[in-house]
């Protein structure tokens, strides 16, 4: 994942305060979580630092988008010079990220959207790409669920090899195409 200019402790906290808004983080999402911060180079320490302040929030079971907004406002108000404000591009790909962070647990809940539409009136992103990026992310859910299945179903194994193939380059293509509309997300 290349970001670019921001500054990645920022967006990794954004990421994990995202998780909250419908209550503790699942493993799920702390899987998703730990990818994120390889990704971004984000090194153990900051990792830590940033899920204790997560954690010192005390959040439990329910509905904490407010919360959760107010928090990411915060963190995005306290950078001197914001990546975020003026980067479509980035915006964008953070909404993508955030969307695909929803879905980790395969249950993308209401608090989650409000953090998302939050994000989206703020940053003004046009809502013809966040359709395209919820549809998409919803479609390869759907796609990663045909693979596991087709893992059970008891067709041989040159079958099963097969169908795996073909959903993987399905999914491969979606996330192609999801690059494309990122790297236009400043045109459209």
């Amino acid at each position: 994942m290349n970001w670019g200019l921001t500054n990645n402790k920022t967006l990794f906290k954004i990421c994990s305060l995202f998780l909250l808004a419908d209550g503790q983080w699942k493993q799920e999402e702390i899987d998703f979580l730990n990818i994120i911060a390889n990704e971004l180079e984000i090194g153990n320490s900051s990792k830590q630092d940033i899920m204790s302040y997560c954690r010192e929030l005390k959040i439990t079971k329910g509905d904490y988008s407010s919360k959760i907004i107010k928090e990411i406002d915060c963190e995005l108000n306290n950078q001197i010079i914001s990546s975020f404000e003026y980067n479509p591009h980035l915006q964008t790909k953070t909404i993508w990220t955030l969307i695909n962070l929803g879905y980790a647990d395969q249950e993308y809940s209401e608090s989650e959207k409000k953090v998302i539409q939050h994000l989206i009136k703020k940053w003004k992103v046009n809502p013809i790409i966040i359709s395209e990026l919820t549809d998409t992310a919803e479609t390869i859910l759907m796609l990663t669920k045909k693979a596991e299945w087709l893992k059970t179903i008891g067709l041989s194994y040159d079958d099963t090899t097969k169908q795996l193939k073909r959903v993987e380059q399905q999914i491969q293509l979606m996330f192609e195409n999801i690059d494309a509309t990122i790297s236009e997300a400043d045109t459209i």
